[in-house]
């Protein structure tokens, strides 16, 4: 359990409680025990740092072991470390207890540097006043209710809350005379205050307690006395206010008791909540409130105790939002806006003379709490003030951005030692508030906003300053703020691109994903092993909201679907050029890879263009936008052609070369469709453009340096083989069952759109089957060249059939569809003749070569067309036409039987 947080719940449930009764006293309780609990924290951690800093200091001072020498004389006892001189104390100083000067509990031996008990120590190694004090504090608030005067201690904190609640129950029950009872309650107030000065170097703990306590029961009394009696009139009040304020602060300014300050503010700030009754002024008690905040920024010019400027932001920021959410109304506008700017004012320069009054080795140190806690809470009080001005929250944000830049403008120039820190800070708050103000002047979704870029600069301060805790709340912020935008995206409307609050909160939210993941890569070596991949997911958080920023007002503001692709393409394109500028600009490697997933993406928009039914990619702007996207990419290739991974590369080029296969042959069919017309002129381009590109690549691919001859094995191998395989599918299926109508020409066999491609598919597979056999084009065991061949020949077969079918179709008026074929005599009549002239044409080369098994194939072949002949149904009108076929059949086999040579014997190799 913490003794801190104890402390302070005390003291906020009991503030909750006076607030607004006890059923809110447990939130207090909580509320106070966490404030608490986190200042022990950080004061553990800072004496952690401090023993750490110790430790190297000594190895580094320490002697080496003298050389002994023979016959010398003994050698001198080491010189000891020269005392370090005590620097002023950044968060306590143990005087806070007693003035009297410190006494060692060490005995003489050890302070001289003699070996101790437990093994050698040095002065140097005890540990200084401030690496000791939450030490002590904790063991006081501890034994504060444990052991010593429990009596005196109890009654001093009862006495505290009791005057406040005394003075309440006397305003409502008109007990004693009113003067008489505020002359008491101030006579005990001073009485405390002089005995507590008295006793200040007998009894510190016990002084600087009744100190605290007397100023506090003199803050009730004074407020009470003018605001609920009208005793004194309320500017004499003020004045007396002041004194305390200024007395408390002297107090602990001469005594170096930061908790006597401390103490003496809780009381002022809680004074009038105790003596409240409803029905106040506020300017009073924000005037009040100033008068308080102004003794905090007197007392941090000559300290810096941390503590106490957190007390004075805590209260007045939280009275004042209580008091806003129950009693503010659009005509105190007038009249809180100032106040609002004083206490802003108060404690930016309590920030500023916190960094300032560091001892030497801390000069600079920056309180994030304070140095974005500020704006963050005073930009959201501003917000509710001005939610009914138009574009008041924008010109709020441009004030404060002016107000950050030209004080980090003035630290910069008075070039004052150890601030460049707090001046990147505020520099960094300037920038944010004056980015904020377009899209705060579009609409007022500020909030999400303005945690994103705040968790951004709260990221750069955690790493600056080596905080682990800062890092994680600034990265968790930021996913928050990514949550509530994305929540309220679709209650934005806007009519003006890219100039609107959705689009420029996005991008702002992307750029403090995108920059908090460069910081954390470029200081990867000072994270902890387990945070450094974060800068991982912070870069895919980034590039998601700056990606889906783009895509979604595309979508928003672009008429049509062909436009919406052409316009995305751009915005991609675009964005990965940029990508790749500050990739090397920033030397952050990491943003090679969404320039690598670029080809994904094309491939994903031109797979959509053709699922929603778009005529051709060059349409509107994809004349614009796909050239720009193919020129980046290759230009993208190239550039990383030595700096990525073969495998990375490789496949980046083979899937490009199908993508431009792909999108040439879409694009050029289109245009022949529509400016030649005919099925057969479109249909055929879609197998004529891959032919042409691969007989380029086959024929004068290792005379284009780059890309292909650089990479030919990967475009005539592995990037070939899917080409040729469909255009062989292509070859087969067009070849066999295409009308070919040539239309607006006339039908001629092989001098038609379909078989001059067909033809040239053909004659292309026979070039790579021969650079396959002659090992121009390195592939693995498939596909073999016999293969490659015989594929070839039964494409070539049915081709034939196409090209009769064809021919019987547009000559003699048969429809061109299975069925009305197989039922004409011509057709039949021809594939005859067709079938007899290739089955002996097979058999006459296999003769010629001694392959037997071609051989077979033939002669197959001719049986079946002779048993086709004999069991054809025959009508009488068609019987002279198949006797016809049947003689030519014979005239052929007798012609073709004399040059044939008799079945080739058979090969050693080949088995029986």
């Amino acid at each position: 359990m913490s003794p801190l947080g104890v402390l302070f719940a005390v003291v906020f449930g009991m503030f909750a409680a006076a607030v607004e009764g006890e059923g809110i006293a447990l939130l207090g309780l909580v509320l106070g025990y966490s404030f608490g609990a986190l200042l022990q924290l950080q004061s553990r951690v800072k004496r952690l740092e401090h023993q750490l800093a110790q430790s190297a200091l000594l190895q580094t001072a320490a002697p080496g072991p003298a050389p002994r020498t023979s016959g010398a004389a003994p050698a001198a006892a080491p010189p000891t470390l020269p005392a370090r001189p005590s620097a002023p104390d950044p968060i306590a100083n143990l005087q806070l207890w007693t003035t009297e000067p410190r006494q060692s509990h060490r005995p003489a031996a050890a302070v001289a540097g003699a070996p101790r008990a437990a093994g050698l120590d040095s002065p140097a190694m005890e540990r200084p006043s401030e690496t000791v004090l939450f030490d002590k504090l904790a063991g006081y608030v501890k034994s504060f209710f444990t052991d010593g005067n429990v009596v005196v201690k109890v009654g001093l904190l009862v006495l505290f809350i009791g005057v406040g609640f005394l003075i309440k129950y006397a305003a409502e029950h008109d007990l004693l005379p009113i003067e008489l009872r505020a002359a008491v309650i101030g006579l005990a107030g001073i009485a405390l205050l002089v005995v507590g000065w008295r006793l200040r170097h007998d009894k510190g703990i016990y002084a600087l307690l009744l100190q605290g306590g007397g100023v506090g029961v003199m803050y009730v009394n004074v407020f009470g006395a003018a605001k609920l009696y009208q005793l004194i009139p309320a500017s004499a009040a003020l004045v007396i206010m002041v004194a305390l304020v200024a007395l408390s602060g002297v107090l602990a300014v001469l005594q170096n008791a930061k908790y006597l300050a401390f103490y003496g503010a809780a009381g002022g700030f809680l004074a009038p909540i105790l003596a409240s009754t409803g029905s106040g002024s506020h300017v009073m008690l924000f005037s009040y409130y100033a008068l308080l905040n102004l003794g905090i920024v007197g007392i941090a010019w000559f300290r810096s105790w941390r503590e106490l400027n957190l007390l004075g932001f805590v209260f007045t920021f939280a009275i004042g939002m209580l008091w806003g959410a129950k009693y503010y109304q659009p005509a105190y506008f007038a009249s809180v806006e100032p106040f609002l700017i004083v206490f802003f004012v108060f404690f930016v320069t309590i920030a500023i003379l916190f960094a300032l009054r560091q001892p030497p080795q801390l000069k600079g140190y920056v309180d994030s709490s304070l140095v974005f806690g500020v704006p963050i809470i005073a930009f959201g009080l501003q917000a509710a003030l001005v939610k009914d001005t138009e574009y008041g929250l924008a010109f709020s944000a441009l004030g404060m951005s002016a107000f950050y830049v030209a004080l980090a403008s003035a630290l910069w120039r008075r070039q004052l030692e150890g601030m460049r820190l707090l001046t990147e800070a505020f520099l960094a708050m300037g920038v944010v508030f004056g980015t904020l103000a377009i899209p705060l002047a579009m609409d007022g979704r500020w909030t999400s906003v303005a945690w994103a870029l705040e968790g951004a600069a709260i990221v750069w301060v955690g790493v600056r300053q080596q905080r682990v805790l800062a890092r994680a709340f600034g990265v968790l912020l930021q996913a928050g703020s990514g949550l509530f935008f994305f929540q309220d995206l679709h209650l934005a409307v806007s009519t003006v691109p890219i100039l609107n609050g959705s689009y420029i909160g996005a991008l702002l939210v992307s750029l403090a994903g995108l920059f908090s993941s460069y910081y954390l890569y470029q200081h990867t070596d000072q994270l902890r092993p387990w945070e450094r991949p974060a800068h991982l997911p912070l870069l895919l958080w980034g590039l998601c909201w700056w990606f889906g920023a783009g895509l979604h007002e595309i979508d928003e503001h672009t008429v049509g679907d062909i436009l919406a692709i052409s316009w995305t393409s751009m915005f991609i394109s675009g964005s990965l050029l940029l990508a790749r500028y500050l990739e090397r600009r920033l030397s952050w490697p990491m943003l090679r890879y969404p320039i690598f997933g670029q080809l994904y993406a094309m491939l994903a928009l031109l797979g959509l263009s053709m699922v929603i039914g778009i005529q051709h990619p060059l349409a509107d702007f994809g004349w614009l936008a796909w050239p720009l996207a193919i020129g980046t990419l290759y230009y993208m290739l190239y550039y990383y052609r030595d700096g990525v991974r073969s495998s990375v590369l490789q496949w980046q080029h083979i899937i490009g070369f199908w993508f431009l296969v792909v999108f040439v042959s879409w694009e050029a069919s289109w245009w022949a469709g529509e400016h030649i017309g005919g099925n057969a002129w479109r249909d055929a381009t879609y197998g004529l453009v891959p032919a042409l590109i691969m007989l380029a690549l086959l024929r004068r691919g290792r005379a284009l340096r780059w890309p292909v001859a650089a990479h030919f094995d990967w475009y005539a191998g592995y990037a070939a083989l899917p080409v040729m395989a469909l255009l062989g599918l292509f070859a087969f299926a067009t070849g066999t069952w295409h009308e070919g109508n040539p239309w607006p020409v006339t039908y001629i066999p092989f001098a038609n759109p379909v078989d001059i491609v067909v033809g040239l598919i053909m004659y292309l597979t026979l070039l790579w089957r021969h650079q396959l056999r002659q090992g121009l084009i390195p592939m693995g065991p498939w596909p073999q060249p016999r293969q490659v061949g015989y594929a070839s020949a039964v494409i070539g077969f049915f081709w034939l059939n196409g090209i009769i079918a064809r021919s019987v179709h547009h000559w003699f008026g048969i429809p061109h569809d299975l069925s009305a074929l197989t039922d004409s005599v011509i057709f039949q009549a021809s594939i005859s003749v067709a079938w007899t002239l290739t089955s002996l044409s097979v058999m006459f080369v296999a003769s010629r070569r001694a392959r037997r098994e071609s051989w077979f194939v033939g002669l197959g072949l001719f049986a079946v067309v002779v048993a086709k002949l004999f069991v054809v149904d025959i009508s009488q009108e068609n019987e002279l036409v198949m006797i016809m076929s049947l003689i030519i059949v014979a005239v052929l086999a007798i012609v073709f039987g004399y040059y044939l040579s008799p079945l080739p014997p058979r090969s050693k190799k080949e088995p029986a």
